[in-house]
This record gives C-alpha cells, sequence and structure tokens, in this order.
C-alpha cells in the first residue's frame, strides 16, 4: 500500500531541517567499541548507544557505526507509524529507522 501525506508530515523537514549528534563517550565492550551520545531529532533529544569502528590514519580519526535502528516514535515522529495509529492497516511505515553515522575529526 501507498500512504498518502507530504514528506513535511514526516520529518517536518522545513522546521527541523537538520538532526544533531552529540558524542558523550565511547566504551568498550568485548572488542567492539560503542559510541554513546544524544541523538535530537524535531524537539527530542535521547540517549543512544550503537557500536563503531574506528580508524586513525595520520592525523584524521574517523569513526564509523554499523548501520543501526532507532524507534523513531522515540523522537516524535509519528507520521505513518503503527504504534501510534492502529487504524491504517497494513498502510504504516515501520517505526524503525535505519541510521549510520560517520565522523571525521581532525586530532590536534
Amino acid at each position: 500500500g501507498t500512504v498518502e501525506g507530504k514528506e513535511t508530515d514526516f520529518f517536518n523537514v522545513e522546521k527541523y531541517p537538520t538532526a544533531t549528534f552529540e558524542i558523550t563517550g565511547i566504551t568498550e565492550n568485548n572488542g567492539q567499541k560503542m559510541l554513546q551520545g544524544n541523538l535530537t531529532i524535531k524537539d527530542q533529544t535521547k540517549h543512544v548507544e550503537f557500536p563503531v569502528t574506528t580508524n586513525v590514519e595520520e592525523n584524521m580519526l574517523s569513526l564509523e557505526s554499523e548501520t543501526f535502528t532507532i524507534d523513531r516514535t522515540n523522537w516524535g515522529v509519528n507520521y505513518g507509524s503503527k504504534s501510534v495509529f492502529d487504524n491504517l492497516g497494513d498502510k504504516f511505515i515501520s517505526d524503525d529507522m535505519e541510521l549510520t553515522i560517520e565522523v571525521k575529526a581532525n586530532q590536534s
């Protein structure tokens, strides 16, 4: 099925053009680095944690997450969500949203 509606319903990109991610820490768990931070979408900030690989080359630190999944309704992105609207039948969009985060930083 198709979902009628404009993308502005989904993320309201005019009012909230970007999502921001603030790194709060990195931990290591069984040799797997986990990046922690605050992800802000719309006006909602939630703490998230996900696996990353880090690579240092010359003075450049690059950090890339594996693809991880968030439940977008935690950030109030409810458009077409079956957990918020139960009368949509098969015309819902999955609440899970896949993200990959990539960070590059100069080490000073």
